[in-house]
Parts: C-alpha cells; structure tokens; sequence
C-alpha cells in the first residue's frame, strides 16, 4: 500500500506516463496526442477493438462502438481525432521496433514495418518514442483555410503558395521529396525546442510518407509562415498524403514478443 505521490516514482517507471500526470500536478489533457498515444503503447486488450475504445476519455472525443471492425477502430480513432483537434503530434510516430504489441496474441507479435505509409499509424505501439513531445502556442504556426482535412484518398494540408519552402522550390513548382514540418517540438538536453519533421515523396499529384522508422528533428525550427514581405499569404498548394488501407493483421509476419 502506499500513496499516490509515494509511488508516482515507481508508476511512472511501469506506465510510462510521467509524474506530473499521476500526481495530479498537471492536468493529462494538457499532454500531446502522441503523448496520451504513448501511454498505451504496448497494452492490450480481450477484444481488438478495445485497444481504440479504451482511449475514447483519454482524448476527450467520443464515436460509435462497432465490434468486428478489428484494426479499422484505431484508423477511426484518429479521424474522428482530427474533427475536434488541431494537434499535429497525432502524425508524429515512427513503425515500433518490437512490433504491434497492442495486437499481440499467444505470445507472437505481428511485425509491421513498410517502406512508405500515410499520416495515420495502425496501432498505439508507434508513439512509444514520443511520450515527451509538446505543443508549444508560442511557436505554432496556424495553417491556412483549418489546417488539415480528411479527403477521399488521405490527408490534405493547406500549404502557403510561395517558393523556397519544404513543399515548392524556388520557381514555386512542387517538390518530388518534402519535408512535412508539424507543429509539435521535443526538448533537448541543450535547452532548445527541436521541431519534428517527417518525409514525404510524390506519387503523381500525391504524397506518401517515407522512412516511416524515423522522424527529422531540426533545432529551433517550425513549419513556414504564411507571409511573403509581410503579407498574410491567402492563396494555399493543397498538399494530400494518401492513406492506404487499414493494415491485414492475419499476412503480417509474427514474432516471439519481447518482454
């Protein structure tokens, strides 16, 4: 037995999910996405549904609870996510390298690990490294006509039409290779605020991220602004990341899972 406080060392250390929030120091909804993502990391559930259904209050949204859906409950998760909110961490994960843990069954682990993906992980399992991402308001940068949308083939965001950024060289014309800059920042031992970046490569008139093992941490850095000499840019480039379909766990290969 023991106290809140007197174990919040020990909860910590076995959850993953910091002090401040056990305590009751800090509020958990003031927590990134992709940290909340990560508190559930590597947990699992009788039904696989349940691994989505399960986070409904931690992120503060609700939706209709279908069961047989399978993995299709996490990808409608996330959507229903971005109806109601504008932080972009949700985007900021990377392919696990212990596998799908959360979909684990009889002790085999289901390995996912594709050369290229769309904005939106299959699992909770993707965020294990980002618990300490943040949202900084003094840093953000508001994206043009609502930010980001769910359309027909993925994810479309609202680029500022101006050359020299991440997305259009200088002749304003669309970069084969872009560097996807989100609003959310990891703090470094050297003080500063490193800003999380991810790949993106064409497809014809899509995107798709790749490198999915990895994101790109820039110090100080932030999306582009949405100025040129001064003035608010209102014409936007809409930039659409396709979203493949939902993962089939029952062709993935399996593992003996890590303890």
């Amino acid at each position: 037995m023991g106290t809140r406080n007197g174990l919040s060392d020990k909860l910590q250390s076995v959850t993953g999910i910091a002090k401040k929030y056990l305590t009751g120091a800090a509020n958990f909804k003031q927590a990134s996405v992709a940290t909340r993502m990560g508190w559930m990391a590597g947990r699992t559930t009788t039904e696989i549904e349940d691994i989505a259904y399960s986070m409904l209050g931690l992120l503060d949204i609700s939706m209709p609870i279908y069961y047989g859906e399978g993995v299709k409950a996490f990808m409608r998760l996330q959507r229903t996510l971005m109806e109601s909110s504008s932080d972009e961490s949700l985007f900021a994960w990377t392919t696990p390298a212990k596998g799908l843990t959360c979909y684990r069954r009889d002790d085999k682990t289901p390995v996912w690990a594709p050369n290229s993906w769309g904005l939106l992980a299959p699992s909770p399992d993707c965020f294990s490294s980002y618990r300490d991402l943040v949202v900084l308001p003094d840093l953000y940068v508001p994206r043009l006509s609502g930010g980001y949308k769910w359309v027909q083939r993925g994810i479309q965001f609202e680029m500022p039409m101006k050359s020299g950024t991440e997305v259009t060289n200088f002749f304003g014309l669309a970069r084969k290779e872009v560097t996807l800059s989100l609003n959310c920042w990891r703090h470094h031992d050297d003080g500063k605020s490193w800003n999380v970046n991810l790949k993106l490569r064409r497809n014809g008139n899509v995107y798709s991220r790749v490198q999915c093992d990895d994101v790109v941490e820039k110090r100080g850095s932030r999306p582009s602004n949405n100025s040129v000499m001064g003035f608010d840019q209102v014409i936007t480039r809409p930039l659409t990341i396709e979203q493949p379909d939902e993962i089939d766990l029952e062709r993935l290969p399996m593992q003996e899972t890590q303890h």
